[in-house]
């Protein structure tokens, strides 16, 4: 996919959420989903929370109801290169409605990094 075109997929995904709550362990992908929703949303309507293992099941599933409360969209910070020839792997977001913006638009890691170095420049 295009990146232009899979950057404006992700702003357009964002602007119809509203509101979000980002979870992540960290890394490249992670800080240009934070630093490019809050471009888009205003950072009163960006919410980060760190989850200290790769492991998220037991956050995202504290985090669900909390999200639902507040209207906001639980997303996670996973890539297009996640959801690729593995189609049991991300269980999480259907069980509990996480959406995953950067996969939603078909960026992969490597996008992900190269887009996040052309915004710190």
């Amino acid at each position: 996919m295009h990146t232009n075109r899979s950057y404006s997929i992700l702003v357009n995904n964002l602007r119809s959420f509203k509101r979000v709550l980002i979870a992540s362990s960290g890394g490249s992908g992670a800080s240009f989903l934070v630093d490019t929703a809050k471009a888009v949303l205003g950072e009163d309507n960006v919410g980060t929370v760190s989850a200290k293992s790769r492991d998220k099941n037991d956050l995202f599933r504290k985090l669900t109801s909390e999200t639902r409360k507040r209207k906001m969209v639980l997303c996670d910070t996973a890539d297009f290169s996640e959801f690729i020839g593995r189609p049991n792997s991300r269980k999480v977001e259907t069980k509990w409605g996480i959406a995953s913006p950067l996969a939603m638009a078909g960026i992969s890691r490597k996008e992900a990094k190269r887009l996040n170095a052309l915004r710190s420049n």
